[in-house]
């Protein structure tokens, strides 16, 4: 078999339109303004301990009605739970076992109102969160 030559190019490339930095995509979404007063106010209401099983530290925040399905970013929202992501510690028991999250108040179902549903506070036992 013979080898061709190179392909010759009749026209020179245009490149149809131009990415400037602002048009590019981010890499991380921009964070909503609530998010870090949320964050706070349920960090000091834990004082660092795991809200659910109030034997280790807190490590992450737990959404009780998540964010994609309407929950806002409050402390009447959030919980502060032990655990690496939603693997482990009791965030991951939050994820594993969906019906005792909505019995015990971790979870909410949507279109309820968080700060209407009580939750299993591993300290002061069944209470409101208020904002």
């Amino acid at each position: 078999m013979k080898r061709s030559g190179r392909l010759r190019r009749r026209a020179a490339l245009v490149r149809s339109f131009s990415l400037t930095r602002s048009q590019m995509p981010r890499k991380r979404p921009q964070r909503d303004p609530g998010e870090a007063n949320a964050r706070r106010l349920v960090r000091a209401r834990s004082e660092g301990v795991c809200e659910v099983c109030s034997s280790a530290m807190a490590t992450n925040y737990q959404h009780r009605l998540p964010v994609g399905g309407g929950g806002p970013w409050s402390a009447s929202n959030g919980l502060a739970v032990c655990g690496h992501g939603n693997l482990s510690g009791c965030h991951g028991r939050i994820h594993r076992n969906p019906s005792e999250a909505y019995a015990r108040g971790w979870s909410v179902r949507r279109g309820q109102d968080p700060a209407a549903v009580p939750v299993q506070h591993a300290c002061y036992g069944l209470v409101h969160l208020t904002d």
